[in-house]
């Protein structure tokens, strides 16, 4: 995913503002303009937030998505801002060094962490991509072909695989997706005259 990070960040801020955003902060400051801007110089990963459609990082969006409506149920108004990733321009020389500071920052032993156990993690970033593969395999433009063999993906999916030949399994493919070499592929873009078989 080439802007995973970047969606990691906007998440991050949106985050930010809503860990900030206490009920003493409001009432010192009842008259504060309640508008967070995130500025980023990645135009994919803003289109990506405003037309989530068959982007790819689908389970950050929706985290994304649901932490918007908390901020607009808290009566903030948020909006991605494209800033200019050129060198010299101040607020992103700005936010390139903070970043650099975040990164270089000396880990506090004293500091209290939560343990993260790896079994879990496993389970939810394995859950995370069964999620995105379901999505996918729904709402994507191709594969219909496919979809009709099979309602949804499962490991039964993957499991026609297993003992076979990169050949075989390359060729199981290409019969399933409908994407080989027979003439009823071949004709839909003029590589052969007709899409019929020569048998009839």
């Amino acid at each position: 995913m080439v802007y995973a990070a970047e969606l990691q960040g906007i998440l991050i801020a949106l985050l930010q503002t809503i860990r900030a955003d206490t009920p003493v902060r409001r009432h010192l400051n009842p008259d504060r303009s309640r508008q967070v801007v995130v500025f980023i110089d990645n135009q994919a990963a803003i289109q990506a937030c405003e037309h989530p459609g068959r982007s790819s990082g689908q389970y950050i969006l929706r985290y994304i998505a649901r932490v918007v409506n908390a901020l607009r149920e808290q009566g903030w108004e948020p909006h991605l801002q494209w800033i200019p990733s050129h060198e010299g321009v101040y607020d992103n020389e700005q936010a390139d060094e903070l970043a650099r500071q975040t990164a270089d920052a000396p880990v506090d032993a004293n500091a209290s962490t939560e343990p993260v156990l790896r079994v879990s993690q496993r389970q939810i970033l394995r859950s995370h991509a069964n999620e995105q593969w379901k999505v996918s395999w729904e709402f994507n433009g191709h594969g219909a072909l496919l979809r009709r063999l099979f309602s949804e993906p499962t490991q039964a999916t993957l499991c026609l695989h297993y003992g076979l030949r990169r050949a075989a399994s390359s060729a199981l493919v290409q019969m399933q997706t409908g994407k080989i070499a027979l003439a009823s592929y071949l004709g839909t873009f003029s590589a052969m005259e007709t899409t019929d078989c020569s048998c009839g």
